[in-house]
């Protein structure tokens, strides 16, 4: 098995994105972290080697996050609910919009992950966002293969059947708005605010800048060439591609 600061360097990010999408909390999915690779080097030796680390890993992960609790789809649309009503968010710009409104479906998603029954969570998360394959799914999760994708199939069907009744952006018509729910998300500490590292107005300046260069050069006239090529031109310049002769 790979040193430990190596395993932390392969593994660390992807146990880190697993936890968080389960537990649907930063800080809960750091703890997991730490714990996972504390477990890692406290039990290294009973890790034979006949099995993937990538499994054996994971399995710890999922573990750990057995404690997340779960929520329930019908307490979670009472939560949109409550924030869908017309914008009161001013945004400055476009790019402060977009900011937003991606926390609040990145916000949304999870949220609806954690709606899921705990093994139907983790078996979505594996087999469709992280593509792992089916058998070692079936491996972290300690089931068969069969049961693997009958959980991913109910996870699938209940994620259609909320975000077709509560998602614009899986389906026109639906009453959610991303826009409305920024000022609701903000007040319940739920996505940062915005803070750029360039101003929006300097690169709008920089852009509008560019584009009147762009625009200045656009401006420069066309010439037209003369009305008629002088007789004697290719006479004079002698060019061998221009030639009657065989070229050899």
């Amino acid at each position: 098995m790979l040193p430990i600061a190596q395993l932390y360097q392969v593994y660390g990010k992807r146990v880190f994105n697993l936890a968080y999408r389960i537990t649907g909390n930063r800080a809960t999915a750091e703890d997991v972290l730490h714990e996972v690779f504390i477990r890692i080097i406290e039990h290294a030796d009973q890790f034979r080697g006949d099995g993937n680390v990538y499994s054996w890993i994971f399995t710890i992960t999922k573990n750990l996050c057995l404690r997340s609790r779960k929520r329930s789809f019908r307490g979670f649309e009472k939560l949109i609910e409550a924030a869908d009503r017309p914008a009161q968010t001013t945004f400055n710009n476009e790019l402060e919009r977009r900011y937003y409104v991606q926390q609040v479906k990145d916000g949304c998603l999870i949220g609806l992950l954690k709606c899921l029954s705990f093994y139907q969570r983790i078996a979505f998360i594996l087999d469709v966002l992280y593509r792992v394959p089916v058998k070692t799914v079936a491996a972290i999760l300690n089931k068969s293969q069969n049961s693997v994708r009958i959980l991913v199939s109910r996870a699938r069907a209940n994620l259609k059947a909320f975000l077709c009744s509560n998602c614009s952006l899986y389906a026109a018509g639906s009453r959610c708005r991303c826009d409305n729910m920024v000022e609701f998300s903000l007040r319940n500490a739920w996505i940062t605010r915005y803070n750029p590292k360039v101003a929006p107005a300097e690169v709008e300046s920089e852009l509008n800048e560019f584009k009147s260069e762009v625009l200045l050069y656009q401006s420069l006239l066309e010439q037209d060439p003369p009305p008629e090529m002088p007789s004697d031109l290719l006479a004079r310049h002698h060019l061998t591609v221009l030639s009657r002769e065989k070229m050899t």
